[in-house]
């Protein structure tokens, strides 16, 4: 089974493939510097709730936006399963033509999931995240152009905090 890690800005998803429509996910919260042996720790027993033996895995991938946890899930996931692990990042060789080097792997992986598709014709990938990411693609699988904008929680937190009649209730 493919273990499968989304290593997000609020949080961590995992995804096991038993098949390619038998698939298990769950999430945690992302703390960022956390260390490798805390990790090793939350990661040890947390496929026992969906009834995964963790000897099953057979292969394990990460894509990540937060570098400072990337080595750190890596090396506590290697530890217990005693497999390399892929991580997959925007130098990751596919299909995808990008005109800039500074896309993120979650725009990047949105992008070769809705090229391999097979859905013919432009597309336009939508990320309801941290961030709300809006992505073209043509037909050839060449980006076209990304609009990233805060994302619901993340602007409802800011408009919420900076308007002005919570700011004077708070100073009440």
């Amino acid at each position: 089974m493919l273990l499968a890690v989304n290593i997000g800005n609020t949080n961590i998803r995992f995804a096991v493939f038993k098949s390619e429509t038998d698939i298990i996910t769950w999430t945690i919260n992302t703390k960022p510097y956390r260390t490798e042996y805390e990790l090793y720790a939350k990661f040890s027993n947390m496929y026992k709730p969906f009834g995964i033996d963790k000897k099953e895995i057979t292969g394990i991938v990460i894509g990540s936006v937060v570098p400072p946890l990337t080595i750190s899930v890596k090396i506590a996931l290697q530890k217990i399963h005693k497999l390399k692990a892929m991580i997959v990042d925007r130098n990751t060789p596919s299909e995808v033509i990008r005109s800039s080097n500074q896309m993120g792997t979650d725009l990047y992986a949105n992008a070769v999931a809705a090229h391999y598709k097979g859905i013919p014709g432009k597309k336009i990938v939508i990320d309801f995240g941290t961030a709300l990411t809006f992505l073209g693609l043509d037909e050839t699988g060449k980006v076209t152009g990304v609009v990233i904008a805060p994302g619901i929680i993340t602007a409802l937190n800011s408009l919420v905090g900076n308007t002005a009649q919570y700011n004077y209730r708070r100073a009440l």
